[in-house]
């Protein structure tokens, strides 16, 4: 692969890549349900799906060797479109916070800015970080919890969610810190 072509097309096809794909198309089908009251049971089964979809497709790629640039870019990408889409919806129906919808969206920012930093200083796209991972699960977590009207298990999930975001935020910040200053 040389410098100018970050990605072949054929690595679309890769089973991560595709489950990671149909995630993206399940964002404003499971946003839609959200925001609608009368299907919060699809809602939540979509949610669930697209939540285990995203746990999934990285042991998958990594297990087949199909670890690819495009599912670095896309895999992340849709996650924050999933979360801070859904973050959004509850916050404009009053189950969530705003301030925790910003602290979300200005770390999600933050990440993909930094990402794109480094991508043009060095053409490598970075994984992402373990704390990342987990933030994304537990806030999913939580949200889903949160969709099926179990507010009791949502809240520590949400707490959760909040401590790995900010060791994600330190996480994160040591690898564009050491990424800024490589040669």
């Amino acid at each position: 692969m040389t410098q100018s072509q970050p990605f072949h097309i054929r690595e679309l096809l890769y089973p991560a890549n595709l489950l990671t794909i149909m995630r993206l198309i399940l964002v404003p089908v499971i946003l839609r349900d959200m925001r609608s009251r009368e299907h919060p049971r699809r809602a939540g089964i979509t949610l669930a799906a697209a939540l285990f979809s995203d746990i999934i497709d990285g042991p998958i790629a990594r297990s087949r060797g199909e670890v690819s640039n495009i599912g670095k870019i896309l895999d992340p990408i849709t996650d924050k479109l999933l979360l801070n889409g859904a973050a959004l919806a509850f916050a404009r129906a009053g189950r969530l916070p705003r301030w925790i919808v910003g602290l979300i969206i200005a770390r999600d920012a933050a990440i993909l800015l930094g990402s794109a930093v480094i991508y043009c200083r060095h053409t490598n796209i970075e994984m992402a970080q373990p704390l990342g991972k987990a933030t994304t699960v537990a806030f999913g977590a939580a949200l889903l919890f949160e969709l099926l009207g179990r507010p009791r298990a949502s809240r520590p999930l949400f707490l959760i969610a909040l401590i790995t975001m900010l060791g994600s935020v330190i996480q994160y910040g040591r690898t564009f810190v050491r990424a800024i200053h490589r040669n």
